[in-house]
């Protein structure tokens, strides 16, 4: 059983749009260069905007670049910190890194909320205001593959489970539409996603496709798993197609 939390009543499942108040003001500043392979803890700070007005950021620091997230700007997150009990604590705890660099758009994702070894995650896109995407609670982020034509990304995250293999579910984004992407298997029956099959490997195939390699197995139960790994580990391979919800 996984723990209940304060942070959100949410689908574990469900690729989800945050959206706060109309605001002239980006969630996510670019705020200056930092000297290579420089490293500093997520800290909490406070800056006035023109109306005087004081909002919080947390700012983190990369190997080239400082990034500030307006907390006033992210509900969930805000609502997140005000929850818990020791606030700095667990801004040092989140981790940030550049998922996909433009010289007019950068794209971030944010893992925070961590209980045991699962967290959550927040995708920004840094041209896109008072937008924050919630792509996975309770996992763990494995990949992150653009499309060979840079227009989509995907994400696969794994759980642990009853099972032997940890489970996974894969989000796809377009970057261009800022949109969720389903994924079809027109192949077979099989359901792959929302965590309950255990999937070995992933790629892109063309802008349009992704591969995913499973065990070849009838179903994902604990005794076909141990079966299937105490004997030839055969794969086998089915194609998802991408889909604009």
């Amino acid at each position: 059983m996984y723990p209940i939390r304060s942070l959100m009543i949410i689908s574990l499942f469900t690729f989800v749009l945050l959206s706060s108040c109309s605001s002239d003001e980006p969630v996510l500043v670019k705020k200056k260069t930092t000297l290579p392979h420089s490293q500093e803890n997520p800290e909490l700070i406070e800056q006035k905007n023109e109306d005087e007005e004081v909002n919080e950021f947390i700012e983190f620091t990369l190997d080239d670049e400082v990034v500030m997230l307006n907390l006033n700007l992210v509900p969930i997150l805000n609502q997140y910190l005000h929850a818990v009990s020791d606030r700095n604590k667990k801004i040092e705890e989140m981790n940030i890194q550049r998922i996909h660099q433009k010289v007019t758009n950068s794209i971030y994702l944010l893992e925070f909320s961590c209980h045991n070894s699962l967290c959550s995650y927040l995708l920004f896109d840094q041209n896109k205001d008072n937008t924050g995407h919630l792509v996975a609670d309770l996992a763990n982020l494995i990949h992150a593959k653009l499309s060979p034509d840079h227009s989509k990304l995907l994400l696969q995250f794994n759980r642990e489970s009853n099972l032997p293999l940890p489970v996974t579910h894969l989000v796809v984004l377009n970057l261009e539409e800022w949109q969720p992407v389903k994924l079809e298997n027109e192949h077979t029956d099989t359901q792959l996603l929302h965590y309950k099959w255990p999937i070995l490997g992933l790629d892109w195939v063309n802008n349009e496709t992704i591969s995913v390699v499973i065990p070849d197995i009838i179903e994902p139960t604990p005794e076909m798993i141990n079966n299937w790994q105490n004997e030839l580990e055969i794969t086998t391979t089915i194609l998802l197609k991408t889909q604009l919800e």
